[in-house]
């Protein structure tokens, strides 16, 4: 179907405008449009990519518990960091949910790296309220932090293994009365408890 372009004509008549004037700026809104949705596909590859090719793959306790030793590498902490400074935060309409999630997920276990995670949750907490980010994936990355600091975390979804046990303990909560209130609030409604995660520990061990 041929595009019609008698309303557009009549409007631009109305204001004195020609339409072969605006025919370059058509052009250039279609290329900056093909331009960005092919550097969010790369970026969105590139997460992917980083994901799948970690030394120390992330498993689910690895979201509630903070391990002892390094889950990212140097070289792989780099790589994100680059990532985060070329394209910025991987919001939901850059590089889709599943990769946004994964680019969450990698960032959590940077925990040699208190001020990057820092950074990328002042991203996240911009996009917010336009839902671009899991508000879920927020509240877990701030609890985190807290831990890293060793602050009491607000959310309660972060928990501590002492050396030489297998027994998760939940981090101390700021306010716990106030919990299931702040949870609520952040769609944390279903996690995992300590019979779960001891369940989760005890299997990947194995």
């Amino acid at each position: 179907m041929l595009f019609n372009c008698t309303g557009l004509d009549a409007l631009l008549k109305k204001r004195k405008m020609k339409l072969s004037k605006l025919i370059p700026l058509l052009v250039a809104i279609f290329w900056l449009n093909t331009t960005f949705g092919q550097t969010n596909l790369t970026y969105s590859k590139s997460i992917e990519t980083l994901m799948q090719s970690l030394t120390n793959p992330i498993n689910e306790t690895d979201v509630f518990i903070k391990k002892h030793d390094l889950t990212i590498l140097p070289s792989e902490l780099a790589e994100l960091k680059s990532l985060n400074k070329r394209h910025g935060h991987a919001t939901i309409s850059k590089v889709g949910k599943e990769q946004a999630h994964q680019f969450f997920l990698m960032v959590l276990q940077c925990n040699q790296d208190v001020h990057f995670q820092l950074l990328v949750l002042k991203q996240m907490e911009k996009e917010l309220s336009r839902g671009e980010v899991s508000r879920q994936d927020f509240a877990i990355l701030k609890d985190r932090i807290h831990l890293n600091k060793n602050l009491p975390q607000l959310f309660g979804t972060q928990y501590i293994v002492e050396k030489g046990t297998n027994q998760p303990k939940l981090f101390h909560v700021k306010d716990s009365e106030l919990l299931e209130k702040r949870r609520m609030a952040m769609n944390l409604t279903d996690l995992p408890d300590v019979n779960s995660l001891s369940e989760l520990l005890y299997a990947n061990k194995n």
